[in-house]
């Protein structure tokens, strides 16, 4: 049974945030989407909710509600709490080995939480190395292999309230 850790997150103006509770949801192996979990939490007061998933293979944001007094926005909420939304982000390389003066694209791609593929147009992508005189990578996500060696390469993802950090190791020789 996989485990992941997240946090939830409260507050009244959208600047100041305070955690509310701290958990782990169940996955059991080989579902594509988990089954529905209650989470028992304390009362608080929030107009605005942040969930934050902490777990080691996943780091994203999500402000996910804004709060009304109304039963017609209530019943909205309700109708789309199991929609399909962006559930992470994944970078491929065509090749393991970038060749050393040459240059390989960074494949970026999302996944639903039901497992389809999402467009990611409109998506704001911030790439960096950890090392820049091993290799260099522009903003079309292009690497270009300088020095023989390993590194990182970091993506900051954005689409919407959704924000990513992605790291990825590469090889040039």
């Amino acid at each position: 049974m996989k485990s992941n850790t997240f946090e939830v997150w409260s507050s009244i103006d959208k600047l100041n945030w305070k955690l509310e509770n701290s958990a782990a949801s169940q996955i059991k192996k080989g579902l594509k989407m988990p089954m529905p979990q209650l989470f028992t939490m304390n009362p608080f007061e929030a107009k605005y909710i942040r969930i934050k998933n902490v777990s080691k293979d996943a780091n994203f944001t999500i402000d996910a509600l804004k709060f009304h007094t109304t039963n017609e926005s209530a019943e909205n909420y309700i109708n789309h709490v199991f929609k399909e939304v962006l559930s992470d982000i994944k970078l491929n390389l065509p090749k393991d080995l970038i060749a050393l003066g040459g240059s390989l694209k960074l494949e970026v791609s999302g996944k639903t939480n039901y497992d389809k593929p999402v467009d990611l147009g409109g998506a704001q992508l911030q790439f960096a190395t950890l090392n820049p005189e091993i290799a260099t990578i522009n903003d079309q996500g292009i690497i270009s292999g300088l020095k023989a060696g390993e590194t990182y390469v970091t993506l900051i993802f954005q689409l919407g309230d959704y924000v990513f950090h992605k790291k990825l190791k590469i090889t040039v020789g």
